[in-house]
């Protein structure tokens, strides 16, 4: 789109691309993919308005132009209320990327007015939107709507006497689905611990597909290489078998998925305070998990959740204890476990957080730990 104009796009003239994302970490990640593609084109300058960080540097990167503008809503409606270098009268592509979970979110009404300034700065309708969305959601489809009614809006603006017929101006968004509607193959459980009805599973077997009762309309997809372990545990017992787990598979790279930003800081300290192997002194001990553990979650300094992003990335083997911050659209590098401390709300979390492995032709386990008054989520 910007490689195939006939005049070459260099910094000063703009932002041509805009991507919206609803976290901040998938802001990080698609912004170092567009750095290892942008290498051989060096004049195109990719750059990111996240929260978190500095206004003032932000303003002066705007000020020297963004060509690819990465943003979360927030941050964007904020320079956009205060910065009057930002011009996004020449975006061609408006990109937002899990329109599903940014509406989820509550960022409804930002990203209209973020649609509508773009809009108002343009001199003519070219815009092409594109919207990535793991479902197609009410709030997803009454957006379409909303941006069908600014466009035709806005050609009545640009041509006020003009008649436009109705088949002319009656344009419907163009939908490409990536995978099958119900997936391929049937899932393989394995149940640990107390015994699960065989009918009280959540993703009903059969030969070809599993379907979701918890959303009778949707199908979701999962790739028939994550194998799924679901195992019974009670009070007592929950946070020892989590201990024994992480240790079993201390070499590994897993993702832990927990359900609130206080019960992440107070297991990632456990594990740093927990020791063994207590030497001949009595006083040298180590760690009882032999690897690096990482935490995530919103309420954490964006510093550090770029430091952990990054390293969790890069890193072959360690843990990272996460809340659903970190569940969709993010892919780290050869992630081979997923465990659910707490189980999420509805089905469709599970297929978000599970899709964190066996990425990219690799295979992966899911391990979910369940209370016995939990079976609602796993019956039929």
């Amino acid at each position: 789109m910007i490689l195939s104009r006939e005049e070459k796009v260099v910094r000063k003239d703009g932002t041509f691309i805009l991507i919206l994302c609803p976290v901040r970490e998938l802001c990080l990640q698609i912004l170092g993919l567009f750095e290892k593609l942008n290498q051989f084109f060096k004049r195109i300058v990719v750059g990111r308005l996240i929260g978190g960080e500095e206004t003032k540097r932000e303003k002066a990167r705007l000020r020297k132009g963004i060509n690819v503008l990465i943003a979360t809503p927030g941050r964007l409606l904020y320079h956009i209320q205060n910065t009057k270098a930002l011009d996004l009268s020449k975006v061609v592509a408006l990109v937002i990327e899990e329109c599903d979970k940014l509406l989820d979110i509550g960022m409804k009404n930002e990203t209209q007015d973020i649609i509508q300034f773009v809009l108002q700065q343009k001199l003519k309708s070219d815009l092409q939107y594109i919207l990535v969305s793991a479902s197609i959601t009410n709030q997803v489809e009454e957006l379409l709507y909303f941006i069908k009614n600014c466009e035709e809006l806005k050609t009545k603006e640009e041509e006020p006497e003009a008649k436009i017929e109705e088949e002319q101006t009656e344009q419907k968004p163009k939908m490409i689905t990536i995978g099958e509607n119900q997936i391929r193959k049937a899932l393989k459980f394995k149940r640990i611990g107390f015994e699960i009805p065989k009918n009280s599973l959540s993703l009903q077997k059969n030969k070809n597909n599993v379907r979701s009762n918890f959303h009778s309309d949707n199908a979701f997809k999962l790739p028939s290489t994550i194998n799924h372990f679901f195992i019974g545990v009670n009070e007592r017992s929950k946070l020892g078998t989590l201990f024994l787990l992480l240790k079993i598979l201390e070499k590994q790279k897993v993702m832990v998925f927990i359900s609130t930003a206080d019960q992440v800081n107070f297991l990632a300290m456990l594990f740093q305070e927990v020791k063994t192997g207590v030497e001949e002194d009595g006083v040298s001990r180590a760690n009882f998990l032999d690897t690096k553990v990482y935490k995530i979650h919103g309420h954490m300094e964006q510093k550090e959740r770029s430091e952990v992003f990054n390293s969790f990335g890069k890193c072959e083997s360690g843990i990272l204890l996460s809340t659903d911050i970190v569940s969709r659209g993010l892919d780290f590098f050869q992630t081979k476990f997923i465990i659910q401390y707490d189980l999420p709300a509805s089905i469709k979390g599970y297929v978000n957080r599970v899709g964190r492995t066996a990425r990219i032709k690799s295979s992966g386990s899911a391990i979910s730990l369940v209370y016995r008054q939990e079976l609602g989520f796993l019956e039929k």
